[in-house]
């Protein structure tokens, strides 16, 4: 999970072919290029939310400051990495079981990469959502901890005992501390 500064953009239009136009993201390419989104280090979410996934948007950049002075807001958010899966099997399963309380968007750009919160505690959340599946046969007595604040308990259960139910079945053993 990582804390970032991302671009809100404030004017954005549709256009009769379903195209979206923003003169504040205009400012953000650089003048006198023909660039695209893609040939950038940026992701233009669904809402309309400018993100970098590997660091805050830089304020100080002139086109930034182009951007915010034609009505752009700088937010901060909360990103949480996809880096072993597809999101919608997830997002289901932590929408419905869990669930976010806060604002909360995908990042894609072609293919999934992360989800932007706008509380802390709903990436945390999820997080640990993923965390808890990302573990193989073994998980660290604080990382279990973690997992047990933030994930419902009766499908936690069910979860180990699945894991363990598998390890037993392929003639493994658990070693209980």
């Amino acid at each position: 999970m990582k804390k970032l500064l991302v671009l809100k953009l404030n004017d954005v239009q549709q256009g009769y072919s379903g195209d979206f136009y923003s003169e504040q993201f205009d400012c953000i390419l650089e003048e006198g290029e023909d660039k695209h989104i893609s040939q950038t280090d940026y992701f233009w979410t669904n809402s309309h939310f400018i993100v970098d996934t590997e660091r805050d948007i830089d304020v100080n950049l002139p086109n930034i400051q182009k951007a915010i002075q034609a009505g752009a807001t700088i937010e901060t958010m909360y990103y949480v990495d996809h880096l072993f899966q597809s999101i919608d099997w997830y997002w289901y399963n932590f929408d419905e079981w869990i669930g976010a309380e806060g604002f909360e968007e995908c990042v894609e750009y072609g293919e999934e990469h992360g989800i932007i919160f706008k509380l802390k505690s709903d990436a945390i959340k999820y997080q640990a959502f993923l965390d808890f599946y990302k573990f193989s046969n073994f998980i660290k007595k604080e990382e279990a901890l973690r997992i047990l604040e933030n994930v419902d308990l009766e499908y936690e259960a069910e979860r180990i005992l699945k894991i363990r139910k598998n390890i037993q079945n392929k003639g493994l053993f658990v070693i209980y501390i």
